[in-house]
């Protein structure tokens, strides 16, 4: 079971204390046994009182400084737990943000990690150094008797098969046991982050039916495991206490038939429950051993997917450059070996506004995560500067290049360190910038706290314009010369789009390479270079070839049902044609008549009653 087991470096040191101390530990146990031997056949025969002093007190000595030993390993068993907790919490919280995998659970990562280091501190690890001293209390039996020791043998034997049999069953009801465990975690996860369509569709009795099942049956599986470890265990107790009957007896029947002294059973008797006691101890812990190994080696495997970080480059230059060069990347989730980007180049110069256009799921998203470093092609180079991703550390990529994320989140701290990226300690100078470059700074002071206020779920409610203004601060925060927005129009009204636009184009102004998702006419009428992505490919597109939108381009967030009119110039003679083609064809007499209705009134407007009393 154990053939994959690793152990760093860094931890042997922690391994090799461990190791003395038990030594001293478990060889120091054996004055309690010595001693009732020698009081037995020194001072009980020899009545000396000063014998039985000194005896008494070197044997304390050695019991006190076998209790400083296990008081020391288990000190350093929580130093190990610490280190192993601090060590893989830094790597994992890296490779959580780099991977793409968005089925891993971040909190059942952490929980593999908190189990391990549960485990590490725990006396079931100590437990296990002490086994192989088992081998020593065997031996000392022999040299009690021969027959202890093949009793003694034959028990250990016996329950060294229990915890092969332990392990063998155990582990397979440990893997359907954390199935179960996680796809209800998974579930309660999903349904209950947006819990409005529940309430307003009345699903809610569905919702707890099918979580009932699904907790009833990772009770099941946890049942099961419960059952069998602690089956296990009253074995274990069972064979232990029935060795030490068997050890009472055969003791029993050597003294009687030969000259062996009675005390040889009290002493055979200590030492036997001190070689067992380390055995049962593991057989009675063996899934929280296995659940603990199988947390070692995911965390490990997720370790190895994760690339390390890279060197230390600068981003200072007044301006930067970001491309991507020959790119290719599958959706590894839905469509592994479906290709969202095929081959795709493209450049961002400074001072330029790019914007990529493309159907639902042509993998615009996709091209906004790569292009903004927040994760690596499957092929092909992203390059700052001239600088592969790979050569940038994360801290570096990102002081220069600001993003904001389709589904923007916020995190659950003051928006001043939102804004400033988690920083505490951060001049208010460029918080301000960054604030008031995007818009965002009357907003954050009409909220009740102004920039102290936390963003909690349920604390602040903020719509989607003020959801794109803070992420548009942070995205600036630091003026990163490289920006990369994924469809940050897509919820906004008329004016949150006119307002979003001009921002760019004051960033722009400045020297920023802004690359933008949207499918947004008036995005695209301010862009310097419109894209169209389609099958896995860019295609620039001039401006009468960019796709028109619907209408609801133009339709406002919230407010009133209908919408408001297009900011085209109309006038008398393009209304008068746009009835006169609705007119001709067949919409309906409802349609039909309010295109009239909308004519006479357009017609009263400009004073013109011929065409009035036509149309009527």
């Amino acid at each position: 079971m154990f053939k994959d087991l690793k152990i760093s470096r860094d931890y042997l040191p922690y391994m090799r204390w461990m190791l003395g101390f038990s030594v001293a530990a478990n060889i120091l146990l054996l004055a309690l046994p010595l001693h009732i031997l020698q009081v037995y056949s020194r001072v009980l025969k020899s009545g000396s009182i000063s014998t039985l002093v000194f005896l008494t007190l070197i044997v304390m000595a050695m019991l006190a400084v076998s209790a400083f030993a296990d008081y020391t390993r288990r000190r350093i068993a929580r130093r190990l737990a610490n280190r192993y907790l601090m060590d893989h919490h830094e790597k994992l919280v890296r490779c959580m943000v780099r991977t793409e995998d968005e089925t891993r659970s971040t909190s059942g990562t952490i929980s593999k990690l908190r189990t391990v280091a549960g485990f590490l501190n725990s006396r079931l690890f100590i437990g296990l150094h002490d086994l192989p001293f088992s081998l020593l209390f065997l031996v000392a039996l022999f040299l009690l008797n021969v027959w202890l020791g093949v009793v003694a043998t034959i028990g250990l034997a016996a329950m060294i098969a229990l915890a092969v049999v332990s392990n063998r069953s155990v582990s397979a009801a440990q893997a359907t046991a954390e199935n179960r465990e996680a796809d209800a975690f998974n579930f309660a996860s999903a349904t209950l982050r947006g819990t409005d369509e529940v309430r307003a569709m009345g699903m809610t009795g569905k919702l707890q039916d099918r979580w009932k099942r699904k907790l009833r049956s990772n009770s099941e599986a946890a049942d099961d495991v419960s059952q069998l470890a602690v089956g296990h265990s009253a074995t274990g107790t069972f064979l232990k206490q029935l060795i030490q009957v068997m050890i009472v007896s055969v003791g029993a029947l050597v003294v009687l038939s030969s000259s062996m002294p009675s005390v040889v059973i009290f002493a055979a008797i200590l030492i036997t429950n001190r070689m067992l006691s380390p055995v049962d101890l593991t057989i009675g812990g063996w899934s929280t051993i296995t659940k603990s190994y199988d947390a070692h080696l995911s965390l490990g495997n997720l370790l190895e997917t994760a690339d390390p970080v890279s060197g230390q480059q600068s981003a200072r230059a007044s301006n930067s450059r970001v491309s991507a060069d020959n790119i290719h990347h599958a959706d590894t989730q839905q469509h592994p070996h479906v290709r969202v980007l095929d081959g795709v180049t493209l450049a961002l110069d400074p001072g330029t506004l790019t914007v990529v256009t493309g159907k639902p799921g042509s993998g615009k998203t996709a091209l906004a995560r790569i292009m903004s470093g927040a994760i690596d092609p499957q092929a092909g180079f992203l390059k700052l500067n001239d600088v592969p991703r790979q050569n940038w550390s994360d801290e570096a990529w990102g002081r220069a290049v600001g993003y904001v994320a389709q589904d923007i989140k916020f995190f659950p701290v003051p928006i001043s360190e939102n804004i400033a990226r988690l920083s505490r300690s951060d001049n208010s100078d460029r918080l301000m910038r960054a604030a008031k470059i995007s818009n965002a700074h009357g907003m954050i002071q009409a909220l009740p706290r102004g920039y102290a206020t936390v963003l909690e779920r349920g604390n602040v409610r903020l719509t989607d314009r003020q959801k794109i203004k803070l992420a548009l601060a942070r995205a600036c925060f630091g003026g990163p010369r490289v920006l990369v927005l994924d469809e940050p129009d897509t919820e906004l009204d008329r004016d949150g789009q006119k307002e979003l636009v001009a921002t760019l184009k004051k960033l722009k102004e400045t020297g920023v390479a802004i690359l933008v998702m949207s499918r947004r006419s008036r995005m695209q009428a301010a862009a310097d270079r419109v894209f169209e992505l389609a099958s896995g490919r860019l295609r620039e597109i001039s401006g009468k070839q960019i796709p028109k939108t619907s209408a609801t381009d133009n339709l406002p967030e919230t407010g009133s049902i209908r919408a408001e009119p297009p900011e085209v110039p109309v006038t008398a003679a393009t209304a008068l044609a746009e009835i006169r083609k609705i007119r001709r064809g067949d919409f309906g007499g409802r349609l039909r008549k309010d295109a009239e209705n909308f004519g006479t009134g357009l017609d009263a407007g400009f004073k013109t009653p011929s065409r009035q009393s036509r149309m009527n």
